[in-house]
């Protein structure tokens, strides 16, 4: 009889160790997902951080200016090296920027949100020049994600203006 009590006692025991165990490891993995939810947002922010250097590096900014200034009312054929060059600047930035958002370093509304005019002024502009290195370098994937994020943020505001349309 008393081996009973002992046995069951044991059993009791065992059980409530494997709850205790189990609880343990819930609480483990709530604590890891928690932790990679903090990496993520540190990764993220840092990522993020980055393209904020390149795209308000003086030089990529001095040729922002040159492209919506002289440039935005220029006909290609008569662009000179050096005002190409301040095409291939943005067009560049804008690549490398896409390139960290399409491989996940952070998300794209962060982007086509603080940069929308810019991307749709500087693609306007500068599409032709995309098209002649596309063309003489053979390569169409030649600043494909400054692309992207171009006809995004074109797509973003053809569909604010035709809500605003409809609401009017």
């Amino acid at each position: 009889m008393c081996a009973d009590y002992i046995t069951a006692f044991a059993a009791c025991v065992a059980a409530f160790a494997a709850v205790v165990s189990a609880a343990a490891f819930i609480y483990s993995l709530v604590y890891v997902r928690s932790q990679l939810k903090e990496m993520r947002i540190a990764t993220e922010a840092t990522a993020f951080s980055k393209a904020l250097e390149i795209l308000q590096d003086n030089a990529c900014r001095e040729a922002r200016r040159v492209v919506f200034g002289s440039l935005a009312s220029k006909p290609f054929g008569s662009w000179s090296i050096l005002e190409k060059y301040y095409g291939e600047r943005v067009c560049q930035s804008y690549d490398q920027v896409g390139k960290m958002v399409y491989a996940r370093m952070f998300r794209e509304d962060l982007v086509v949100d603080n940069w929308e005019y810019s991307l749709r002024r500087s693609w306007e502009i500068l599409e032709p020049l995309v098209n002649e290195y596309r063309l003489r370098r053979g390569s169409e994937k030649l600043w494909d994600d400054f692309e992207e994020l171009a006809k995004e943020a074109i797509r973003r505001n053809s569909d604010r203006e035709a809500l605003k349309t409809r609401q009017a």
